[in-house]
């Protein structure tokens, strides 16, 4: 009986041990795969910076708004939205208050102005906005 108790002692650490290694695998693979498909968004950039530096500017800006957009679509095919805060209340669960300001005809706990924007991962908040609230 001491022998069967020591056995499945043992294969239960063998398993404990399986399942963290395959769970590591798991998430490294995962990375690799959102890292492959930001590569070409990389790639865009570094070639938007090799562009002659006497191009039309509207034209370089253009580019960069092309590779913007290419990497906003990427973000929401993996889940990740922003969080709208301009102009809607303030609400601890999506924003970080920097500053509390006055302007005139705006009701307090109204959100003015956003410094960094916020993003959600499949719902769930992954980034605070960092906005400035009305008083």
């Amino acid at each position: 009986m001491k022998d069967r108790w020591i056995r499945a002692a043992a294969e239960m650490e063998n398993l404990r041990k399986r399942t963290e290694k395959e769970r590591i695998q798991w998430i490294q693979s995962a990375n690799a795969e959102l890292l492959k498909a930001i590569l070409p968004v990389r790639d865009d950039l570094e070639r938007s910076l090799k562009s002659p530096s006497d191009s039309d500017p509207a034209v370089f800006r253009a580019g960069i708004e092309m590779i913007s957009q290419k990497l906003a679509a990427l973000l929401q095919s993996r889940g990740v939205t922003p969080i709208e805060s301009e102009g809607r209340p303030f609400d601890v669960e999506l924003h970080d208050a920097l500053l509390h300001a006055e302007r005139d005809g705006v009701p307090a706990g109204i959100v003015l102005e956003e410094y960094e924007k916020g993003y959600r991962l499949n719902g769930q908040v992954l980034r605070h906005a960092k906005v400035v609230v009305s008083k």
